[in-house]
């Protein structure tokens, strides 16, 4: 679904977000963090294994996706370690995962070992939604290039530009993986947004990508309005 700035409403904005809460310490914080899924009409919550069983009772119905991160940030374990967590998330009630491709292998050109692993997970996971983590700051160009063919390769529904954990994109890598992707199937997420959040993530908005993944979800929606007040973003016409 394309970010339309002029049609766009808190409701809609919502649908392009994915919240990411990788610090909640209690089942009481998780609780919260649901219920503000809830009343934000988010797309996705996404958590650390362990609360998973918690969020898809909490989201069940809801139409909100629950979702996991498999060797977050990190991305460095073998492909059958990690086709054993696909298999727990799995278990525990996933319905989107982000799988942190093996960047270390790709840069240093052990492709079939990145391939085995996308495939596994691909196979896997084939009745939920699938992204890809590439990493994409510790990558030069021609490697986003090859990162995103490799995910196509595999079926996998979506680039994932970052983990958010170390440097978030910037817009001439995300523009990268917006051409490559092009005419693919497979679409854009960015995560690792950073400050001034709100303005930042419309811009990838703007620019095509169609999923954000952020701890700040609340301050994106709400700077819809304020960025339209300052003439950042066109006037409603809906």
């Amino acid at each position: 679904m394309r970010f339309n700035a002029q049609t766009a409403t808190p409701t809609s904005v919502a649908q392009h977000l994915e919240l990411w809460t990788p610090d909640v310490l209690s089942p009481a914080e998780v609780d919260r963090w649901i219920d503000l899924a809830k009343r934000y009409q988010l797309r996705t919550y996404l958590v650390f294994e362990q609360w998973l069983p918690q969020v898809a009772a909490g989201l069940a119905g809801t139409g909100i996706l629950v979702g996991s991160g498999i060797n977050f940030p990190m991305g460095a374990d073998c492909p059958a370690a990690k086709a054993k967590a696909v298999e727990d998330v799995l278990a525990k009630g996933a319905t989107t995962i982000d799988f942190s491709m093996n960047w270390r292998a790709l840069m240093s050109d052990h492709v079939d070992q990145v391939r085995e692993e996308l495939r596994l997970f691909s196979s896997l996971a084939a009745e939920v939604e699938r992204k890809t983590i590439i990493e994409v700051c510790f990558l030069t160009d021609d490697k986003i290039r090859q990162a995103c063919d490799l995910v196509v390769e595999a079926d996998i529904h979506w680039v994932k530009t970052s983990t958010g954990q170390f440097q978030g994109p910037n817009m001439e890598q995300v523009a990268i993986v917006l051409d490559q992707l092009r005419g693919s199937g497979t679409g854009c997420k960015v995560s690792g947004v950073k400050f001034p959040r709100a303005q930042n993530a419309y811009a990838f908005l703007l620019a095509g990508v169609e999923i954000i993944g952020s701890q700040g979800v609340v301050e994106i929606i709400e700077g819809l309005e304020k960025l339209r007040a300052l003439g950042v973003l066109p006037a409603y016409q809906g």
